[in-house]
């Protein structure tokens, strides 16, 4: 990734997160409680654009991988 594109992918993913965040944050609440994370599972996440739900998976013990 060119220093660019970094930049431009955190510019955006600032607010993508103030805009989307607070919509998405019940749902994604949501997943993790459907999810039933236990112990210190693994779990790959396709497609995890900012990592959110990432860090959420996380914050309940699992071993996360996102892509």
């Amino acid at each position: 990734m060119t220093n660019k594109e970094k930049h431009d992918y955190e510019f955006m993913a600032r607010f993508y997160d103030l805009i989307f965040g607070t919509l998405l944050r019940s749902v994604r609440k949501k997943i993790i409680e459907v999810s039933a994370i236990t112990g210190q599972p693994s779990v790959l996440e396709i497609a995890c654009g900012t990592g959110e739900q990432a860090l959420l998976y996380a914050e309940r013990g699992a071993i996360v991988t996102g892509l």
